[in-house]
């Protein structure tokens, strides 16, 4: 069980503050729900059942060293572009929807590198808002910086990882 004033990270909305644990009474009977706010969206407000915590994708914020690692492990991870529009799309969605921050990341420097040889799609561009808000939110959490703060930076580690892969396939750097 998670306590009041603890972050944690909720399915698709990124991170969260847990504001309070309310009874509630949605038709059948009363439970128990945690109140989130999302750190990015601070006017929305989330009822997650304390029961079904495991159910509904919440867990504990990573840690500071764990995305290090995956930042690293991202930037030297070669970019790949799927130009089958269906195929791309069901991927991205399968990649949010499991939550998992290294495929996460690696969509973001993928969508970044297409986007600066060709202008992406509407859905392409909602579905890359949707993986930095995810990503960029919890790490604001983790360490306690603004979020265009990170989006800023890991945006701009990936964009010269980006620039240098391509001067390596161009030959112009061995």
């Amino acid at each position: 069980m998670y306590h009041i004033g603890e972050k944690v990270v909720y399915g698709s909305e990124g991170a969260c503050l847990i504001e309070a644990i309310e009874e509630r009474d949605y038709g059948q009977e009363c439970k128990e729900y945690y109140k989130l706010i999302p750190i990015y969206h601070q006017q929305s407000t989330i009822y997650v059942p304390v029961q079904n915590e495991q159910k509904v994708r919440l867990r504990k914020l990573m840690s500071k060293t764990f995305f290090e690692e995956v930042i690293e492990q991202t930037l030297t991870t070669p970019t790949t572009w799927i130009d089958d529009n269906k195929r791309r799309q069901q991927q991205t969605l399968e990649t949010l929807k499991s939550g998992d921050i290294a495929m996460i990341l690696v969509l973001i420097k993928n969508m970044l590198s297409h986007q600066q040889e060709k202008m992406l799609n509407s859905r392409d561009k909602e579905m890359l808002q949707k993986a930095q808000r995810l990503v960029f939110s919890e790490m604001a959490a983790v360490y306690e910086q603004a979020y265009d703060e990170i989006a800023d930076e890991i945006n701009s580690k990936l964009k010269a990882a980006i620039k240098e892969e391509r001067l390596v396939a161009e030959g112009n750097i061995g």
